[in-house]
């Protein structure tokens, strides 16, 4: 759903399947998220309840390749 829908507080699920190599080194990874603007490519800043921003990308989890 376009961004332009979303409503505060409103959660989105929105599942991925993220595939590893299966000679990636081991260790551990972060599973990272950001949104782009789709006229420049930029990444948009995260913004806390006050306006400003806090940052480009917010961590999902960590994953563990053994």
């Amino acid at each position: 759903r376009p961004t332009t829908t979303w409503r505060a507080g409103e959660v989105i699920v929105d599942e991925y399947a993220i595939l590893i190599a299966p000679d990636a080194p081991p260790g551990t990874y972060r599973i990272e998220m950001g949104l782009y603007d789709p006229l420049n490519g930029q990444r948009l800043p995260m913004l806390n309840a006050e306006g400003a921003p806090t940052a480009d990308h917010l961590i999902l989890t960590t994953v563990d390749v053994e």
